[in-house]
């Protein structure tokens, strides 16, 4: 074995991951979705317009989440070609999409959400709930 294997091997496994989500995201963006935002714990609602970040920290375009259980940076929401989708940031305690009662875990891969779709810590720390800016006027 040479030296250049192992990365041409490392090489071909982060090329299939990335093929993985293009297909995704050229899934994802062949749906539309309403103006969504986040509405947080405390009742104010943040339109998504580019991304909304949600974590401990502060800052534009940012939803704070005053819970030590949350990271930082824990989530992002943001339109793929007019699809909202959420990522977990990699924190340290997960993120959970509840939608209909069924609760699924968030990965580094865009999942879509949708109104009326909950976001949560893995623990049950409310991050918000997605809902129709439309809606609320």
């Amino acid at each position: 074995m040479t030296s250049t294997e192992p990365v041409r091997a490392v090489g071909s496994a982060a090329l299939a991951i990335a093929d993985q989500i293009m297909g995704m995201e050229a899934s994802l963006g062949s749906r539309s979705s309403a103006r969504l935002g986040v509405r947080t714990a405390a009742g104010s609602t943040v339109e998504l317009i580019a991304e909304i970040v949600i974590g401990r920290q502060e800052g534009g375009g940012r939803v704070v989440v005053g819970d030590g259980r949350v990271s930082r940076s824990h989530a992002r929401l943001f339109d793929h070609e007019g699809t909202a989708v959420v990522v977990d940031l990699g924190s340290s305690n997960g993120t959970v999409l509840v939608r209909s009662g069924e609760t699924t875990v968030v990965a580094a891969v865009p999942m879509e959400v949708r109104t009326g779709d909950r976001l949560e810590t893995v623990d049950g720390v409310l991050l918000g709930d997605i809902v129709d800016i439309g809606d609320l006027r």
